[in-house]
């Protein structure tokens, strides 16, 4: 995954990087590209990719141009832009006209949420190169749609930082439909510190009884 490799030093001492190269097709790292002729040249290089997305059918029942990918792929642009995140990924289903954000972030741990108090449906997960951790889900139903939105976020912490992989809400089919690849992201990463010590995250405390995410579902 081009672009992939050391996504973030912040906090310094810590590095991410990816343990083994991984190739996941619709999955698009997002640059902070401040020139027009670089946004111009990752929106074409991208929307060749999805070439296979044109003729498709968009959420409104139309059928999905190069137009309409450029401007979602534009959207990522903006995001990136607007956020503070570490490093940011577009997910595309292929065929599928229709995109999800992922954000990577390296936050302190004393500044992470108790997930079991914000309402989401948590479980522990673990990671060949992180270790322990926790995936916590969030459902709604969209005032404006009706339909269900969900979030999914990872997240690994040694208790002094803690890596969080997050994809933002989105009509749950989408999401589900991310799921696996999501997963193979996390697989493939790694932390260490600026002295070679890896990151590895503590089991969480506490009790988390709810299932996990049926990934197979996933189609």
């Amino acid at each position: 995954m081009d672009g992939c490799a050391a996504l973030m030093s912040s906090p310094a001492e810590w590095v991410v990087d990816l343990a083994e190269d991984i190739e996941i097709p619709g999955w698009f790292f997002v640059p902070e590209a401040p020139e027009d002729e670089q946004q111009r040249r990752w929106v074409e290089e991208c929307a060749e990719a999805l070439s296979s997305v044109v003729g498709s059918e968009r959420w409104d029942g139309g059928v999905a141009s190069e137009l309409d990918i450029h401007e979602v792929l534009r959207q990522a642009l903006d995001e990136r832009a607007a956020t503070d995140s570490d490093a940011v990924f577009q997910v595309w289903p292929l065929d599928f006209m229709a995109a999800v954000m992922c954000h990577v972030n390296l936050v302190t741990s004393a500044s992470l949420p108790s997930w079991t108090d914000t309402g989401a449906i948590v479980h522990r997960v673990e990671a060949p190169h992180l270790g322990a951790g926790l995936q916590c889900s969030t459902r709604r139903t969209d005032d404006d749609s009706g339909m269900d939105v969900v979030s999914v976020h990872l997240i690994f912490d040694n208790g002094d930082v803690a890596l969080m992989l997050s994809l933002g809400e989105a009509p749950a089919p989408l999401i589900t439909r991310v799921l696996p690849e999501f997963m193979m992201l996390t697989e493939a990463l790694r932390i260490d510190r600026a002295d070679g010590a890896p990151f590895i995250a503590v089991a969480p405390e506490g009790q988390f009884d709810e299932p996990p995410w049926p990934f197979e579902e996933a189609g």
